[in-house]
């Protein structure tokens, strides 16, 4: 039993939410006039627990292909063209990440996100895509937005709504 309570009250190492970076693109001289192609799809949030908590990501699915430039070596530029949640550390210059998506992290107070993407894929001489613009909302759960008139249905009134029938039968017997 003793040493349960020692393992127990151990310290361990405090795990930390690890969080990526945006490395700055090198980009090449080159004769390379070509802009690559880009197509983003689904855009996804994250809100982080435990010792996440505080931090979100946007996740967006990307598909990018240039003529002279590995897929893994193209970068992306992100700009944020609507909305007010803020980026720690996004630059307006074009970066890249290891993972196949882009993953844009943020500091989550629990606020609904709403805003507007502008993303472009930058191949090794500069060449810019067409600008992508991808819209992000999600309401956090808890916080259905809009508003609310006269308080709801409460758990209470579909309660009772879901056992009027059953009452009904009774009465008539």
């Amino acid at each position: 039993m003793a040493a349960v309570v020692v393992a127990l009250a151990t310290p361990r190492p405090a795990r930390a939410c690890s969080l990526f970076g945006y490395e700055p693109m090198n980009l090449a001289a080159g004769s390379d006039t070509i802009a690559p192609t880009l197509t983003v799809g689904a855009a996804t949030v994250w809100r982080g627990d435990g010792s996440c908590d505080g931090v979100g990501l946007v996740q967006l699915e990307v598909g990018a292909s240039d003529d002279q430039t590995a897929a893994n070596l193209i970068g992306y530029q992100v700009l944020v063209t609507r909305g007010d949640v803020v980026f720690p550390g996004l630059p307006s210059t074009p970066f890249t990440q290891l993972s196949g998506d882009l993953a844009l992290h943020f500091n989550d107070a629990g606020q609904a996100i709403d805003l507007t993407l502008q993303v472009r894929a930058v191949d090794q001489n500069g060449n810019l895509s067409a600008p992508v613009s991808v819209d992000v909302v999600d309401v956090p759960p808890g916080d259905e937005g809009g508003c609310a008139v006269g308080g709801g249905a409460g758990a209470g009134w579909l309660a009772a709504l879901a056992l009027a029938p059953l009452v009904r039968r009774r009465r008539r017997r």
